[in-house]
């Protein structure tokens, strides 16, 4: 079985905050597994295309969406890179690749919000198998999240201070 885990990010230029982050994004779904049998991680990364990065962060990347899927995938660190949505908002990506995990860096609050929306819509909750757990006092059946929604898991930052892709422009 393979656990597909997603992250996302502009990559212009990979410095070692970076290569820590995907390091971290390929071995979170083993530290969240509860369950016994192994799992392939599969590591999948977006890559902001030129035009979504413009409306981000209000000017042009330095590289490319090209070249920085290049360059990505010169440090093997990922399994497959890709180019992100051109459209913000659309999650045509996580109905394409159907992560089980969504990766986020540490500094990505409005991803990660915005994701946290969007899942909410995508993938309600799921009324539970009669006696799976019990119907409460009432008599209603029981909801749970819906299994098939991604979790989202936020990374621990490595030295914030020095490899912020902000800082060193």
């Amino acid at each position: 079985m393979i656990n597909r885990i997603l992250t996302f990010g502009t990559f212009d230029g990979v410095h070692d905050g970076h290569r820590a982050m995907l390091r971290q994004a390929k071995l979170v779904a083993s530290r969240q597994s509860t369950v016994s049998q192994e799992k392939q991680n599969y590591l999948i990364v977006a890559v902001a295309p030129d035009s979504v990065v413009l409306d981000l962060k209000g000017s042009p990347p330095k590289f490319n969406a090209g070249q920085r899927i290049a360059l990505l995938k010169t440090e093997h660190l990922a399994d497959e890179v890709v180019l992100g949505d051109t459209e913000q908002s659309s999650w045509k990506i996580l109905k394409k690749y159907k992560p089980s995990i969504i990766a986020l860096g540490y500094d990505q609050d409005e991803l990660r919000q915005n994701l946290e929306e969007y899942l909410e819509k995508a993938y309600p909750e799921v009324e539970t198998a009669e006696g799976d757990p019990p119907e409460d006092e009432g008599g209603r059946a029981s909801w749970q999240k819906n299994p098939k929604r991604p979790k989202i898991v936020m990374l621990s930052p490595h030295k914030p201070d020095v490899y912020k892709s902000s800082l060193m422009k």
